[in-house]
């Protein structure tokens, strides 16, 4: 996946829009971080993204439009942590895999054991995802999330109930996994654990893009973190833009 293109992408929930009237350009190689309020837009985005539900607009990847009908197909190139269904609670992590591969339509480069070694998840393949505390349950999410070696990856609050070292190596796995030419998409309440690795800000406010800005940008400008960043724009400081 070279580039990624969103273009007027709006949705409706009866009277209300959640997303208005959506614009970006997203590039392979960079780290997005998407920020905002509760209620911003930031999930709906996602699925949206992921071909999960209907919009107007168009997205476009690599020149090829995005519907539903082509939805599962994208899927395959795509990377989602986001929270387990309820149903899951009685699955094995082995069964959750099988179930994640066949929908993938994919095969594993390595066993379940090392990828879930991989991500710091220390435990058999035959527990029950209702035995799991939830940071295990993230770093599971993480291991399916990578298993199929996809081209991007879309991180709905991925920090969520990690511990620091837990925290350390997610960074490091984002991180590597930009660097192979792919686009990382990502939304944190945490600001601080997005300051040291996303390239790219996007912020959402009642369903529209309140403000992009380049992080390199923003350092010149001596505005040297995300809660800084926000903050200025809550208080109407265009020159932070």
């Amino acid at each position: 996946m070279k580039t990624l293109l969103i273009e007027n992408l709006s949705k409706n929930k009866g009277a209300k829009s959640i997303l208005k009237d959506i614009n970006l350009s997203i590039e392979a190689n960079k780290i997005y971080g998407i920020i905002g309020n509760n209620g911003a837009g930031k999930t709906t985005l996602f699925k949206a993204l992921l071909g999960l539900i209907k919009y107007s607009g168009l997205i476009t990847i690599d020149d090829c439009v995005l519907k539903c009908n082509n939805s599962r197909e994208y899927l395959k190139t795509t990377g989602l942590v986001m929270p387990f269904p309820d149903y899951y609670d009685k699955l094995s992590i082995r069964e959750v895999f099988e179930e994640h591969l066949f929908y993938m339509n994919c095969k594993l480069d390595k066993d379940i054991d090392t990828i879930l070694n991989d991500v710091g998840l220390k435990t058999s393949v035959e527990t029950k995802i209702e035995e799991l505390s939830l940071g295990m349950k993230q770093k599971l999410n993480i291991a399916l999330a990578l298993s199929h070696n996809p081209d991007l990856l879309v991180l709905d609050e991925p920090f969520n109930g990690l511990d620091r070292k837990g925290i350390t190596m997610l960074k490091s796995i984002i991180i590597a996994f930009k660097k192979q030419d792919k686009v990382v998409l990502i939304s944190s309440h945490s600001f601080g654990e997005l300051d040291d690795i996303i390239d790219e800000v996007i912020v959402l406010d009642n369903g529209e893009v309140l403000a992009t800005d380049s992080i390199q940008v923003l350092r010149q400008k001596a505005i040297n973190s995300l809660e800084d960043y926000y903050s200025l724009l809550w208080k109407g400081d265009r020159n932070a833009k």
